[in-house]
């Protein structure tokens, strides 16, 4: 629905509600190619002028049916073109807009062997038509590919050159041929060709006239216009520049007391760089009425402005350098002030809550410290009185098992098996009992790296033995509860490879994963076989105990070990938050 009333209003405001918006007829057209370029829109067409008997018509030309420079060269050739015509029509006018190829030009003239031969353009005359015209004169003026030619006071010509022609020297005498077309008040030469006639004149000979700014402007009914009076002569021109030369518009801005001029900074032999914005400077060249550089495509070019085309570096003079104190700096330091006096003033709230923070933390680690203290006393208290009654009595055990077993006779074999098994038990008993003492005494439980905590725990039963300790898992995963069966079972597995495995060397490794903590202990001591190891019957509750803590906290644990090639056991139990 919204589409057939977009479709309708378009319709109506185009006054061709019974016939289409466009339409395409084919026709065999015969003229004069103008100019032939690239598309602006499409790399995958070319664009061409054709002069006709009636009008000038613009084609379209597809690039993959003939290359760009077989293209160009028939520029001022007359061919026969086959296409179709796109006709476009509104209520305004009804008129034929783009001609569209469906095979090659088809030559009927070449372009004139001697395109200097063309016939002379003459002034004042309705634009003329057909090939090239032939114009000569003095070149005054170069910018961006066009050069200015004077015949008389009256005659000045704007000649774009075509591809691969050189630009004269100012000054020199010339002949350009080309297709004019009038624009305003001065004609303009495209796709010319220059042939240079004499060498140019000295420039003092030049006549060079001092205009005051306001002589390029006339007054009718008080408002300003341009003057025409001084378009194409050399003139000496003082001002303030208010930007220097810049590559993107070849140019440089001129302050002539209350008007602006544009100087063109594209001469021949370079540029000039070396004015900074606000110097005093005289400039020497062609006073220029500029119009848009492509004026065929609207019906009154539009007006840009006055510019100056100064004949070489010579002819910019700086009269005064700039003053060092400029607005601009007085804007640059104010907004440096100010953003030192901000970022001081960033700089003293930052600190002042950082400080805020850290009183905060250091009074918190203070307050753990204390708390952190008293459970300490209360280990100690209780790792005492466990040293003082059950470790005296568990070695006096020892000692009398040990006394009976040396009085012993052989009808007692069997019962010192037992009671080596016994002797075992107590001495795991023992251990188990010193373990359990060390914890008491130790703060690793308030270490905040868990590596570290590792790394204390087996500290002092190492011995000669080397160790490797990467553990990769934040304290927070683990409860309290969970931190210590896991130092436990690290410790025992390390007790183990050092005093069963005979192991030179230890590494622990531990990472968090999936939601699960794993972690293992591998040796190279002289291994054993997991099926035939020793037991709780034997007196070994190593490995059962580990067992007992991994299902505690339902976990798993893994054993590879074989004789001679060391051990490596592997525990995974879940995650979870541990306690602040």
């Amino acid at each position: 629905m919204k589409f057939l009333l977009t479709l309708c209003i378009t319709m109506l405001a185009g006054g061709i509600a019974a016939k289409p918006l466009w339409e395409t007829y084919p026709v065999v057209i015969d003229g004069i190619v103008k100019s032939v370029r690239h598309d602006d829109l499409d790399i995958d067409w070319y664009r061409a002028e054709l002069e006709t008997p009636s009008n000038t018509l613009k084609v379209a030309i597809a690039a993959n049916a003939i290359p760009y420079d077989k293209l160009y060269a028939t520029i001022d050739a007359k061919v026969r073109v086959t296409g179709n015509m796109w006709k476009y029509a509104n209520v305004f006018h009804s008129r034929y807009n783009m001609l569209e190829t469906v095979k090659p030009f088809e030559i009927l003239e070449p372009p004139p062997k001697d395109p200097f031969a063309a016939v002379l353009f003459k002034d004042r005359q309705s634009t003329p038509t057909g090939h090239r015209h032939r114009f000569s004169g003095i070149a005054i003026a170069t910018c961006n590919g066009k050069i200015y030619i004077r015949k008389d006071y009256r005659n000045l010509i704007e000649a774009f050159l075509a591809k691969d022609q050189p630009v004269p020297p100012i000054g020199s005498a010339v002949t350009v041929v080309g297709f004019p077309v009038r624009v305003m008040r001065r004609y303009i030469f495209r796709e010319s060709l220059l042939r240079i006639d004499a060498p140019p004149i000295p420039s003092d000979t030049q006549e060079i006239t001092d205009v005051d700014v306001e002589e390029l402007f006339t007054v009718s009914n008080s408002t300003p216009k341009v003057s025409w009076l001084f378009n194409g002569k050399v003139i000496r021109i003082r001002g303030t520049a208010i930007s220097g030369y810049t590559e993107e518009i070849d140019s440089m801005l001129l302050k002539c007391e209350k008007r602006t001029i544009r100087v063109n900074m594209d001469f021949p032999g370079g540029y000039r760089n070396d004015i900074a914005p606000g110097s005093k400077i005289e400039v020497t060249g062609m006073c220029l009425h500029d119009f848009d550089d492509h004026p065929l495509d609207t019906i009154i070019p539009r007006f840009r402005g006055i510019v100056v085309l100064p004949r070489s570096a010579d002819d910019i003079r700086i009269l005064a350098a700039p003053s060092w104190w400029t607005p601009a700096r007085f804007a640059v330091i104010t907004a440096l002030l100010v953003l030192i006096i901000v970022a001081i003033l960033i700089h003293n709230r930052i600190l002042k809550a950082l400080a805020s923070r850290k009183g905060r933390e250091l009074y918190n680690e203070q307050i753990d410290h204390a708390k952190a203290e008293l459970k300490v006393e209360e280990r100690t208290r209780l790792a005492v009185e466990i040293h003082d009654s059950m470790s005296q009595m568990l070695t006096g055990t020892a000692l009398q098992i040990d006394a009976a077993m040396r009085i012993g006779d052989k009808g007692f074999d069997a019962a010192k098996g037992y009671l080596h098994n016994a002797r075992q038990m107590l001495a795991s008993c023992r251990h188990e009992l010193r373990c359990c003492l060390w914890d008491l005494r130790s703060r690793t439980f308030e270490e905040k790296n868990m590596a570290e905590a590792v790394e204390r725990t087996i500290a002092n039963h190492l011995g000669q033995t080397a160790s490797t300790v990467r553990f990769n898992v934040p304290r927070e995963a683990l409860s309290d509860s969970d931190a210590h069966v896991v130092l436990r079972i690290i410790r025992e597995l390390t007790v183990n490879a050092i005093r069963h495995g005979h192991a030179s060397y230890v590494k622990i490794a531990g990472e968090l994963k999936d939601g699960f903590i794993k972690f293992s202990v591998r040796d190279d001591g002289c291994g054993f076989d997991p099926k035939t190891a020793n037991g709780p019957e034997q007196g070994h509750f190593g490995i059962q105990g580990i067992r007992e803590r991994v299902a505690a906290i339902n976990g798993s644990i893994d054993i590879r070990s074989v004789p001679g090639k060391g051990t490596r056991i592997t525990v995974s139990i879940p995650a979870e938050s541990g306690e602040k």
